[in-house]
């Protein structure tokens, strides 16, 4: 209700997931996904991830798929909770509702900034989140392999 009216109405916005539902029927630039099977396909789609969560901890899988995914990431302070690198990490924090209009603008219209944020979105998953990084912090965990 308070970052949509700041944003162009010729943007695109894809909304997955029940919290479609609570989103008003009549704009026309969103389109709602109750539910998909397969959510890489909107991810491939997407050029940015939006996190706008306000209560909530621990690591949100939403943000680390958009990361494995090289998408930069608008989110709130809680879409940053858990996560390894808050900064670097191709996510941008917005504290207000002009900074997270103002984010997501940013990326839309300066190509060299959103290319630097898609790479460190997708360095921050390979450093922190892939497959080979979590079997050894669960190694390392377990005493297992002394950590290689």
């Amino acid at each position: 209700t308070k970052v949509y009216p700041l944003l162009p109405q010729q943007l695109k916005l894809c909304v997955v997931g029940s919290i479609g539902q609570h989103i008003p029927a009549d704009l026309k630039n969103v389109t709602k996904i109750a539910y998909a099977e397969n959510l890489h396909e909107y991810y491939f789609k997407s050029k940015i991830a939006l996190c706008p969560m306000l209560i909530g901890t621990g690591v949100k899988v939403k943000v680390v798929e958009a990361l494995s995914h090289g998408l930069p990431v608008v989110c709130t302070e809680r879409g940053l909770d858990g996560l390894p690198d808050k900064m670097n990490s191709g996510c941008l924090l917005a504290d207000n509702e002009e900074q997270f209009a103002g984010w997501i603008q940013q990326l839309l219209n300066d190509k060299t900034f959103y290319n630097e944020q898609s790479r460190l979105s997708r360095a921050s998953f390979e450093r922190h989140f892939s497959i080979e990084k979590v079997y050894k912090k669960i190694d390392e965990a377990l005493g297992l392999g002394g950590g290689n």
